[in-house]
């Protein structure tokens, strides 16, 4: 009866903690894949919109799409809040979703040859409310391809 109580409670433990790193692994992935996102879409935006970016209330904005084509602007060099849908229904209602804090940067490079594009993405962990921190970083080269 000792074996199989000890067995029950391992196996318990051995659960709990795959729900919780599943958990983790859904936060980080989704911050990830929107950070992504963001560099893609600049990537694929004009040379003339990196070195131009639109103004918005005195700063530079960088016009992204999200989800269902829908444009928001984040201001550059500035911390902005996105509220990221991370649980749905089956009938695409939103259950759930992850505050997001970003930080997009367009900088030319040192030699003139092209744009530093990079991300600065922050989270609450909703479960141990630690902020996790991570930097996406990624070039876009103006030379010419013959």
């Amino acid at each position: 009866m000792f074996v199989l109580a000890l067995l029950a409670l391992a196996l318990t433990k051995l659960l709990l903690f795959s729900k919780v790193t599943a958990e983790d692994n859904l936060y980080e992935a989704t911050s990830l894949t929107v950070a992504i996102s963001i560099i893609e879409q600049m990537h694929g935006a004009s040379l003339n919109l990196l070195e131009n970016p639109s103004q918005e209330s005195g700063s530079e904005v960088f016009e992204m799409v999200i989800g269902g084509n829908v444009k928001t602007s984040v201001f550059l060099g500035e911390e902005n809040l996105l509220e990221v849908p991370i649980v749905t229904d089956s009938r695409g209602v939103i259950a759930k979703t992850l505050p997001l804090t970003i930080t997009p940067r367009i900088d030319p490079m040192g030699n003139g040859m092209g744009y530093w594009l990079s991300i600065k993405y922050a989270y609450d962990h909703p479960r141990t409310n630690r902020t996790r921190t991570q930097i996406m970083r990624s070039a876009r080269s103006t030379v010419p391809i013959s």
